[in-house]
């Protein structure tokens, strides 16, 4: 995981954002990278908001935001993928249905349990958003960059 060192102010306290954005995150796509942006964002909320000691049933606006934030940002990869007949689209797609079966599953839990799956929920979501922006979104652009549909 890429940790962070920059700070923000988050309702009056300075909070540590842990992810970075840097260009080793970028792949390439104006669109897709700005998007990617958006999420580690939303992401780092999730972190200021543990950091704070939000209880974990009150991060349900932040987990609402990267609900709606990443079914905009998977559908417009999608059609992408479809426009240009990429081949590996049906194993991309899965691992976006995986995002967001896990952020559901996440979600339940933080709604019916006691205790606080904050570092949970931001572990694994920070974690497979990394990998798959290096590996499988950066397949994609490659692929797109090459003009190729991809062997």
């Amino acid at each position: 995981m890429l940790l962070g060192g920059l700070c923000c102010l988050s309702q009056g306290v300075l909070v540590m954002s842990i992810l970075d954005w840097n260009k080793s995150l970028e792949i390439g796509h104006k669109t897709i990278d700005e998007q990617h942006k958006g999420l580690v964002k939303l992401l780092n909320d999730l972190h200021s908001a543990m950091s704070l000691g939000v209880a974990c049933a009150d991060y349900t606006p932040i987990r609402m935001r990267l609900y709606e934030y990443s079914v905009l940002h998977f559908s417009e990869e999608e059609a992408l993928m479809g426009r240009t007949g990429y081949k590996l689209r049906a194993e991309h797609e899965r691992e976006h249905q995986e995002f967001m079966g896990k952020l559901e599953v996440l979600a339940q839990k933080a709604s019916s349990r006691n205790e606080d799956i904050g570092t949970e929920m931001f572990t694994w979501l920070a974690d497979w958003l990394l990998r798959h922006i290096s590996q499988t979104d950066r397949k994609l652009v490659e692929c797109l960059n090459s003009d190729a549909k991809m062997v």
